[in-house]
This record gives structure tokens, C-alpha cells and sequence, in this order.
């Protein structure tokens, strides 16, 4: 998706976003193309970068309950799962065909473990308060009608002591991280 059409859908109805997005899905994830971006996109630069600061930033241990928003196809739930392969993931998407390669997609590359991948919006989390040890989300929040509810949700569902990790497309097309944690009770 070029950066232009991106800035298009910023703070767009779900809706809408929804139907961009499984727009987007037919295309992406047609066969052949989609094994071209797994070629290309798995294990490149900006997934190791997005994975290692989900990592690092977030200070997820193997056997934390992780809430990734905007899991797509899957592309950082390989590297946080090959990297802790006892974690708690748990991935939401709008995309119902997203969520369905992510599952392909970590069962050839990372094997069984522990994914729960559901469909659901990011300003309507359905999981109970205090539910996750670290809430992660990359190129996600600028197509989020309500960045700020969706946040809110996030840091809802986060526990005591637990952190947020953000990523978020810079102005100079780079990774801008934001990292928030909430404080020992």
C-alpha cells in the first residue's frame, strides 16, 4: 500500500477500514502473491525491528500473556512466538481472511503453540480489565477511527505493571516507537 493511500484511511469509520482492509486481503493473500510476500516481508529488516522492540520495549517474557492489535497475517506473531515460544499470544484483526493465513502462516513457521486469534475491533478489545502483561501494536493506530478510545481499550485491558508497546509510522516513513507502562500497584 503506498503512503498516500495509508494517509487516506487515517481515523476512517471501522466500517470503512474494514472494507479497505478485506479489499486489500483478496489481493494480498492470492496465492502466489502471498508467497511472494513471505519471500520478501517475513524476515526483513522492519520485521526484526518491529519484533525486537515489541520484545525489548514491551520486557515480554516467555510465558507472558501478550495482546498483539492488528496481528494481520501473522507477521509479527511468528517472530514474537519463535522468540518465546511459551507465550500467551492472543491476535485480533478486523479481517477474518487475515486471521485465517495468520493461523496457516504460524503453523508452518512456528509449529503448535499458543495463538488465539480472534476477529475484533481495536475500540472494543472483548476481553476482560487487566487481562494482558504487554498490549502491542505496529502500523495500526492510523486506521483507527478513534486512535485515542483504542488506546484507552489497550491500556484497559493492560495489568498493573504491565506495557504497551506502539509503532507507528514516522512523518520520515521510519518506526516511531512509543512505549507506555502503567505503575506498580
Amino acid at each position: 500500500m503506498s503512503e498516500s493511500a495509508g494517509l487516506k484511511m487515517l481515523y476512517r469509520a471501522p466500517s470503512a477500514v474494514a472494507t479497505y482492509w478485506r479489499r486489500q486481503a483478496t489481493d494480498l493473500l492470492a496465492e502466489e502473491a502471498f508467497r511472494q510476500t513471505l519471500r520478501v516481508e517475513l524476515f526483513d529488516h522492519s520485521w526484526i525491528i518491529t519484533v525486537r522492540a515489541f520484545l525489548e520495549e514491551g520486557r515480554i517474557a516467555d510465558g507472558a500473556r501478550v495482546l498483539e492489535v492488528g496481528c494481520g497475517w501473522g507477521r509479527s506473531a511468528v517472530g514474537l512466538l519463535r522468540f518465546r515460544p511459551r507465550l500467551d499470544y492472543v491476535g485480533i484483526d478486523l479481517v477474518k481472511d487475515f486471521l485465517d493465513r495468520a493461523r496457516a502462516v504460524l503453523a508452518e513457521h512456528v509449529g503448535s503453540c499458543r495463538a488465539d486469534l480472534r476477529q475484533a475491533e481495536a475500540c472494543a478489545l472483548p476481553f476482560p480489565d487487566a487481562s494482558f502483561e504487554a498490549v502491542v501494536t505496529a502500523r495500526v493506530l492510523q486506521y483507527v477511527a478513534d486512535p485515542a478510545r483504542a488506546l484507552g481499550e489497550a491500556w484497559r485491558v493492560l495489568r498493573p505493571g504491565g506495557r504497551m508497546v506502539v509503532i507507528v509510522p514516522s512523518g520520515w516513513n521510519a518506526l516511531q516507537r512509543l512505549v507506555y507502562y502503567t505503575r506498580l500497584v
